[in-house]
């Protein structure tokens, strides 16, 4: 995995730190900050990263199997809600 720099001094840091100082005067920043968080956090949600499951070593002769988990449909989540609150 590639190391990410710390962004606190890069440009676009300090673009989101002066329009959050501007949106507590002024509506129109506050409109666009609030735009610009809500863009992120829908961002964030429906991005694909990879999920970290484990973190194993292994030593010399021992070996491992990865095997990919479907995500279950949304009928397979109902039903487990359904069983989940009726028991």
């Amino acid at each position: 995995m590639a190391k990410q720099g710390y962004s606190l001094y890069s440009p676009t840091a300090w673009l989101k730190r002066k329009l959050y100082r501007r949106s507590r005067n002024n509506r129109a920043f506050a409109g666009i900050t609030a735009t610009l968080v809500v863009l992120k956090l829908l961002r964030r949600g429906v991005s694909r990263k990879p999920e970290m499951v484990a973190l194993d070593k292994l030593r010399v002769g021992q070996s491992m199997t990865i095997t990919l988990m479907e995500r279950p449909s949304r009928r397979q989540k109902k039903a487990a809600r359904r069983a989940g609150t009726s028991a």
